[in-house]
């Protein structure tokens, strides 16, 4: 029997369900033709988006894979390579993921009354590793109770908004 290098990986993918602000994970897809023998291992490699990669972890055995001690707001790259009797094989296409995850409620707004005119602020909330990009604002109606989403005087998307609150 001749044994060769396998063929990458494919369809790497990632695992939203262990995201954290310094944690990805993502899972891949065994290569089809596996060199003549069976995969022993993979070998995950990672860069900061851009830079070189080195290799991160080795004789991972399942086809995912989890990084940890992630630093928020870096967008990094991995790849994998499938070992054989004979070597590793080629890297598979890289998949970039920026370190990050939903931000945090902001704490209560206050409101003070100018005017015709209620002034809404609130503290600029911990944003996870990716800056915010806009506000959703409810306001309490009176006449029931119930909360609507004010998209008129003080639209959450506006950059004014964003940066005052």
């Amino acid at each position: 029997m001749i044994t060769t290098y396998p063929d990458p990986p494919t369809d790497l993918t990632e695992d939203y369900s262990q995201r954290t602000p310094t944690v990805l994970a993502f899972t891949w897809t065994p290569p089809v033709f596996t060199g003549g023998d069976v995969i022993i291992d993979y070998r995950v490699n990672i860069a900061e988006q851009g830079g070189t990669f080195s290799i991160l972890a080795a004789g991972i055995t399942e086809t995912t894979y989890t990084a940890t001690e992630l630093t928020s707001g870096v967008i990094y790259e991995f790849k994998v390579e499938s070992r054989n009797s004979y070597d590793h094989g080629p890297y598979s296409e890289e998949i970039t993921m920026l370190a990050a995850f939903k931000p945090e409620a902001p704490d209560a707004p206050t409101t003070v009354v100018e005017g015709n005119q209620a002034i809404i602020s609130w503290p600029e909330p911990i944003d996870n590793g990716s800056p915010i990009t806009g506000y959703r604002i409810f306001i309490q109606a009176h006449s029931n109770g119930n909360f609507i989403e004010e998209t008129v005087d003080c639209i959450g998307s506006d950059t004014d908004v964003i940066t005052n609150r």
